[in-house]
C-alpha cells in the first residue's frame, strides 16, 4: 500500500511543503522555520511526486507575486534616500559659502546576479 502525501502551507514562513499523512495525529512540523502546528487546510494530496511538483508550482507562484512588491518597496527606499541626500546636500551648500552648486551620487541598483557572473574580460 503506497503512502500518501499531502501539502500544506506554514502560516509563520508560508512556504509550502509536502508531509506524509498521518492518520493519528492532526500536527505537523515546518521544515523550513520549525513552527509545530496544526493542520488547517490541505492544498493538495497524492502521490509523493505529485505533491513535489504542486509545491514547486505553488511557492514558484509566490514568490513571483512577492518579487515586484519587493522592487517597489526598493525604489521607494531609494527615491526617500535620494531626496534626503538632496535636502542634506542643499543645507550642506547653505552653510558653506564656497561651494556653489551642490551634487550628489545617484544610487544604483545591482543585480542579485552580477556578483555570480563572470566580467567581460573573464569571457574570452
Amino acid at each position: 500500500m503506497p503512502q500518501d502525501f499531502c501539502v500544506h502551507k506554514c502560516y509563520l514562513c508560508s512556504m509550502f511543503q509536502v508531509h506524509v499523512v498521518k492518520k493519528s495525529s492532526n500536527k505537523w512540523t515546518c521544515k523550513i522555520c520549525g513552527e509545530k502546528q496544526s493542520v488547517n487546510k490541505v492544498f493538495g494530496q497524492g502521490s509523493a511526486k505529485d505533491c513535489r511538483e504542486h509545491v514547486q508550482k505553488l511557492n514558484l507562484l509566490k514568490g513571483k507575486s512577492a518579487e515586484p512588491a519587493e522592487h517597489e518597496t526598493i525604489e521607494q527606499d531609494n527615491k526617500n534616500i535620494k531626496r534626503e541626500l538632496h535636502t542634506l546636500a542643499n543645507d550642506d551648500c547653505n552653510h558653506v559659502s564656497k561651494a556653489p552648486t551642490c551634487s550628489y551620487a545617484p544610487l544604483v541598483k545591482v543585480s542579485k546576479w552580477e556578483y555570480f557572473l563572470n566580467s567581460d574580460s573573464d569571457i574570452e
